[in-house]
């Protein structure tokens, strides 16, 4: 019953909704992803769904509030089945733990509270297991005040995808698609 109600519902009134008048719904929709598409950052995007081809185990995902990251850093979460954690959260003792899934996504970094040793023994550890972490952050990794030197190094050399602040088109896009989710 609770499958009736939760999911297959919502789903077939979804269904209706796009199909209605000639799928008129589904174009709009359609075309409001590839308008997304076209107006955020391409570059930041593809470099995030070039996963596992990085360049490297760590991929930092830099832009300001609003830009998308966290929401690009969950898509990229539910495609990878990726752990998740708060950079404030990271200890040199939850560091193995945090890649037992092979893909681990870090938000809010550098945060007030990093512990840069966690971090750098994180970064070396996804290197020596061949894991993934997507890191979401305002700062590019190279402007990060550490002090340890090795981290130092580690996150200049590191690669980062740039998101901008979305534009209003693209404001309103998302509104519009939230509206349309909700149905209102």
């Amino acid at each position: 019953k609770d499958y009736v109600q939760e999911l297959y519902e919502p789903t077939a009134a979804q269904a209706d909704l796009l199909s209605a008048d000639g799928w008129s719904k589904a174009r709009e929709l359609a075309g409001w992803k590839r308008h997304v598409l076209d107006s955020w950052a391409r570059v930041a995007v593809e470099s995030v769904e070039a996963w596992p081809n990085w360049p490297g185990p760590v991929l930092f995902l830099v832009g300001p509030g609003g830009s998308g990251k966290t929401h690009l850093g969950g898509i990229w979460r539910s495609e990878t089945g990726a752990g998740i954690s708060k950079a404030r959260d990271l200890t040199p003792e939850n560091v193995p733990a945090l890649l037992s899934a092979g893909a681990l996504l870090i938000e809010e970094a550098p945060g007030d509270a990093l512990d840069e040793r966690a971090l750098f023994h994180l970064m070396n550890l996804a290197r020596e297991q061949k894991a993934s972490i997507l890191v979401t952050t305002r700062l590019r990794p190279a402007h990060w005040e550490v002090s340890l030197p090795d981290l130092r190094s580690r996150l200049r050399a590191a690669a980062a995808a740039v998101l901008e602040a979305p534009d209003d088109d693209l404001l309103r896009g998302v509104l519009v698609k939230h509206f349309a989710d909700r149905q209102m």
